[in-house]
């Protein structure tokens, strides 16, 4: 069996100083059966430039394309229309890969039979703190699609993001990026995909380095990206639930009590934040039994079936 041609796809936007880290942990990856799609998004410094520059002095396959900014979704989206990988894998600029990252796992899709999802371990950096996030539910090999599922769906262990998956082109035949979503578009994509998806290995080692920055969308949510994320997490909830028919909504409550916690913070009620406080109301004896469910949360969510959260959040604000 040959290995197969892989796409990876880099949307790029106002990440020049973090652009050429990225760049040079790309060069040990380079190889002649892959194509590396960077897509400017309009970005208003010298990223264009820069990526222009590198694709010039590579001699592999390397697909510049820029457009006005329309948002990480639709560079995505550009991406996937123009790959020509029989597989499409996923990385962030103002991230980096390991120097293998590329070869372990096409050697891994050949020794698996070409599967139609992988996915792999990570390192979580922050500041100088490096750790390895690995699943340890799970051995190295075939994942049943069910147990997949069980543990995709907490968002814990295996967490919604798509550069640490290669995923077969076929799967994503029907759907694409949403383009108003500025926050969790992998979640929302990833949820449709993995349902298509049939044979699904994981790879227990850590290929990419998750890069947090103060600055990165995820350290400054607000109160409708949290409403958002709810909203895609139920979807999922919803999706799934025929097929786990044991699963309950406390699968999903963290995202939950983030939307009650921050409305409750800036004193702001809506239908969502209605709704969320009654699920958290209707099956309080049902969060507070789940051993899934951490004891800090069953605490923010018995204040908040007690109508005190507001009070506690304040206090502790002012301590």
């Amino acid at each position: 069996m040959t290995i197969p041609r892989l796409s990876l796809l880099v949307p790029i936007y106002g990440v020049e100083k973090y652009i050429n880290r990225f760049l040079a942990s790309l060069l040990p990856n380079l190889q002649s059966d892959i194509e590396i799609i960077m897509i400017d998004d309009g970005s208003p410094d010298n990223c264009g430039a820069i990526i222009d520059d590198f694709q010039k002095n590579q001699p592999y396959p390397i697909r510049v394309t820029h457009t006005k900014n329309n948002g990480v979704s639709a560079a995505r989206n550009i991406g996937l229309s123009i790959a020509t990988g029989e597989y499409i894998a996923f990385a962030d600029p103002d991230d980096y890969l390991s120097q293998n990252l590329i070869k372990e796992v096409l050697l891994f899709i050949k020794d698996y039979n070409y599967p139609d999802f992988i996915f792999y371990d990570y390192y979580t950096c922050r500041g100088k703190k490096v750790r390895i996030q690995t699943v340890p539910t799970f051995s190295e090999g075939r994942i049943s699609k069910l147990n997949f599922l069980e543990e995709f769906a907490k968002d814990e262990a295996i967490r919604s993001m798509l550069w640490k998956t290669v995923i077969k082109k076929d799967m994503f035949k029907g759907l694409k990026f949403d383009p108003s979503l500025k926050v969790g578009e992998d979640a929302s994509l990833l949820t449709d995909v993995v349902l298509h998806v049939n044979t699904i290995v994981y790879l227990k080692k850590p290929l990419y380095y998750w890069v947090e920055h103060k600055d990165s969308l995820s350290q400054n949510a607000t109160l409708s990206d949290d409403i958002k994320i709810f909203l895609i997490f139920e979807d999922r909830y919803k999706k799934f639930k025929n097929l786990l028919p044991s699963m309950t909504i406390c699968i999903i409550i963290r995202h939950i009590y983030n939307v009650v916690r921050r409305a409750e913070m800036d004193g702001y009620v809506d239908s969502n934040v209605i709704r969320c406080k009654k699920i958290i109301n209707d099956n309080i004896k049902l969060i507070l039994c789940d051993k899934n469910i951490t004891f800090r949360t069953k605490k923010h969510c018995l204040f908040s079936y007690l109508g005190i959260s507001k009070y506690y959040n304040l206090l502790k604000t002012k301590i």
